[in-house]
């Protein structure tokens, strides 16, 4: 699944809003600088209903939309376990799915 600046991810779309995977992916994050966590959180969407947008979650830290992005694109590095176990948890699901 990929997103754009801007999109949202509902919970029917969004693997990580799973209960079995929300303790998992909080256990990766636990150790990322508190911002960078929160901005996980709010992006794909852990802690509500739905995902921010890189824009309004910039608004929320005062830094633009690609901060953001980098932001999250530096978490992953620091954790590339979690690339390899999202894409697994994903192609899982989807296949759990049928998809």
């Amino acid at each position: 699944m990929k997103l754009e600046k801007n999109q949202k991810i509902s919970n029917a779309e969004n693997p990580l809003q799973k209960p079995e995977f929300f303790g998992l992916i909080k256990n990766f994050i636990s150790d990322l600088p508190k911002r960078s966590q929160d901005i996980i959180e709010k992006r794909f969407g852990l802690l509500s209903e739905e995902s921010e947008t890189l824009e309004k979650i910039g608004k929320d830290y005062k830094i633009t939309r690609e901060r953001v992005r980098q932001i999250i694109t530096d978490a992953v590095k620091i954790i590339p376990a979690i690339t390899a176990i999202g894409e697994a948890i994903v192609s899982s699901t989807l296949s759990t799915h049928g998809m």
